[in-house]
């Protein structure tokens, strides 16, 4: 285990850098990360480089025991170089432009900047690659978040025509795979064709192929820095921290050698639910390989609670062995001056230098013995898949975020069945998973949908569920009923939808006659259980064609029509769920009996009560303020606290347990 801080030493002169270095090694910390925004003090001027600061700081912080991760600083062009080239900045789509001052307002797309990183790079690379005390490389800085959006400037442009000349071969082709008869959007020379982007009223094939674009030119971006560093250290690890969503991550880190989150998280907005879904999706984005924390919170919640240490845990608990923070010291001048860091403005350790100190002694005191831990090895996947993502939003970010939070309620519910899982991509290896969940996948290639077939046929089980099987690549709808290529898998035909609009919350129902007026509202039984809910959001007109209807519809003009199905197709089965939105309560009760039928035990804990294991370890973490008193019937003993006794926890708020299992 690793834990560390970001750390800026452009800002202090040597004797502070010594000062930091002492109390870091006091404090346990055993790694830094340096350099993604000090390109103008790397190279002040055009060819000018100082590298001096930065060798004096990485030895001062080695002789402490403190080894460096260190960054390319291109995520911050320098006040020369865009002065010289302003054509490298972004420009939005209404013709204005970003500007200096911030970070990530420079184009991934211009040959100009390309140019200029790959220089600042080899230059930085070959400074360093005698260097012990570097351990590994970060590109850029959360490549993709910026306040500019995507670049519309010329070169896009251009370069977006070649990419769909590559695509299309013709404008005629197109024409056809755009449907562009609707609004009056037929082309008839490449040069009319411009980018398209979120939130404008714009065809959404075009949006979805301008979001493929960008895609392919962040990862020739970090692909221009990687193959440089590749040549200067052929086996020092290299990633980047934090990709946008607006990147299909899983092929940014196909090229990297382990994925790095950055999350800080944020009691009250991130629950349990939250913060589990997105240290999942992390840890799987290079599977088989420990991910890790670039950035995280000193500090997150209220200081009356010490919540770096619970996170801290819960980060351990999930796979995460490397853990760095954001950040060291409070800078005196910038954006982020009021940032919260491990040393205030004074440098003087104090409450939270404290409390981060505590917290690593006991993360060493109590797991050295275990390491190296395995990463944790759920039964159960949810898919998640980029450019079916990108498929989805139609060009809204409304349907951006739905299609997020269809994520995180799929995964939630197992969670709340305390049922871990993966979040997986489609060219994950399925065959040690016993239940696969499909949250709304447009569009289902050949090959995914063979996979999937197989995957059925072999004994899993796949839960599909919304939006499925209906689009075709290019974003349009199909002119035959879904899912397409798996009508028989699921037993059933999906003939047409309805969307609506759905209160944000929608409630449990402890009978039909209780729904509010307007409620859209469903019944059945699941394995015995009486379920009665509500459904919102998007509804499938389905024809059962084999599969069994577990729940209906009680009213709307599609009352008497199924809203979950179970067909068995060779020796296993598919379920599926015709909404985009029900309420917790039945989506758990649902969920709870596919997981019973796909021979996945579940758990019932109290709410907001996680339990999870890596190898022997058992971590049971309490995300509630208040104590809480359950029985799960597990083995062990406790190795941190007391909280378990004779399969009885009594666990406090915000608190941790860990059990060894001997197993």
């Amino acid at each position: 285990m690793q834990i560390g801080c970001a750390y800026y030493p452009e800002a202090w002169d040597v004797k502070r850098v010594e000062y930091d270095a002492q109390l870091m090694q006091e404090a346990g910390v055993t790694l830094v990360r340096i350099g993604e925004f000090c390109w103008s003090h790397l190279e002040p001027a055009e060819g000018h480089f100082t590298f001096d600061w930065l060798h004096q700081a990485i030895e001062i912080l080695a002789q402490r025991g403190v080894q460096t991760i260190l960054c390319t600083p291109t995520s911050t062009a320098p006040a020369w170089l865009v002065k010289k080239f302003p054509e490298i900045l972004i420009a939005k789509p209404d013709g204005t432009w970003a500007y200096f001052g911030v970070r990530d307002h420079t184009c991934v797309s211009s040959d100009i900047y390309l140019r200029y990183c790959r220089l600042i790079v080899e230059k930085l690379a070959g400074e360093f690659q005698s260097c012990p005390h570097v351990i590994a490389w970060q590109i850029d800085n959360e490549l993709g978040h910026t306040v500019f959006g995507n670049c519309h400037c010329s070169v896009c442009q251009q370069k977006f025509r070649q990419f769909l000349q590559k695509k299309y071969a013709t404008v005629s082709h197109l024409n056809t795979a755009w449907g562009t008869t609707f609004w009056s959007q037929e082309y008839s020379d490449w040069d009319e064709i411009e980018l398209g982007d979120l939130d404008r009223k714009i065809d959404s094939t075009r949006v979805l192929d301008s979001l493929l674009f960008w895609d392919e030119a962040k990862r020739g971006y970090l692909d221009n820095q990687l193959q440089v560093l590749r040549r200067f250290f052929p086996t020092l690890p290299i990633t980047a921290n934090n990709v946008s969503g607006l990147s299909d991550r899983y092929r940014m880190f196909a090229k990297l050698d382990f994925s790095a989150m950055d999350f800080y998280p944020c009691p009250g907005t991130h629950g349990m639910t939250h913060t589990a879904y997105y240290s999942d999706l992390w840890r799987n984005l290079k599977p088989g390989v420990s991910p890790w924390i670039l950035e995280s919170a000193t500090s997150p919640g209220a200081p009356g609670q010490n919540l770096l240490r619970f996170y801290l845990w819960h980060f351990l608990a999930r796979g995460y062995d490397h853990i760095v923070y954001f950040h060291w010291r409070s800078h005196l001048g910038g954006y982020e001056k009021t940032h919260g860091t491990i040393l205030g403005p004074t440098g003087k350790p104090r409450a939270r230098y404290q409390l981060f100190k505590e917290s690593i002694r006991e993360v060493q005191d109590l797991l050295t013995p275990y390491e190296p831990l395995p990463q944790p090895s759920p039964e159960a996947g949810v898919i998640f898949d980029h450019e079916n993502h990108w498929n989805y939003c139609q060009g809204f970010w409304q349907k951006w975020i739905e299609y997020e939070k269809l994520n995180l309620s799929m995964h939630g519910s197992l969670l709340r069945c305390g049922v871990n899982s993966d979040i997986l991509s489609l060219q994950a290896d399925f065959s040690r998973y016993k239940l696969l969940v499909l949250p709304a996948l447009p569009h289902l290639s050949n090959e995914t949908a063979a996979k999937l077939r197989r995957y059925v046929a072999d004994g899993g089980t796949i839960l599909a569920t919304g939006l499925f099987g209906l689009f075709d690549g290019n974003a349009k709808l199909l002119p035959q009923a879904g899912p397409e290529h798996l009508q028989d898998v699921f037993g059933l035909r999906i003939e047409d939808f309805i969307p609506v609009q759905s209160a944000p919350q929608l409630n449990a129902l402890e009978s039909r006659e209780k729904a509010a007026p307007g409620a859209i509202v469903f019944a059945g039984d699941c394995g015995g259980k009486a379920v009665c809910g509500q459904a919102g959001l998007w509804l499938a007109d389905c024809e059962l064609d084999g599969a069994t209807a577990l729940l209906t519809f009680s009213n709307t003009i599609l009352k008497g029509q199924p809203l979950l199905s179970e067909h068995r197709y060779g020796k296993g089965r598919a379920y599926y769920l015709g909404t985009m939105q029900t309420d917790s309560t039945s989506l758990k009760d649902c969920v709870a009996y596919i997981l019973q039928q796909a021979g996945i035990q579940t758990q019932t804990l109290p709410e907001n009560v996680e339990m999870i294991s890596r190898g022997r370890l058992l971590f049971v973490l309490n995300h509630n303020d208040q104590a809480v008193d359950f029985r799960i019937p597990v083995q062990g003993k406790n190795i941190m606290g007391n909280f378990y006794q004779e399969g009885c926890f009594r666990l406090p708020g915000r608190e941790v347990s860990i059990l060894d299992t001997g197993q």
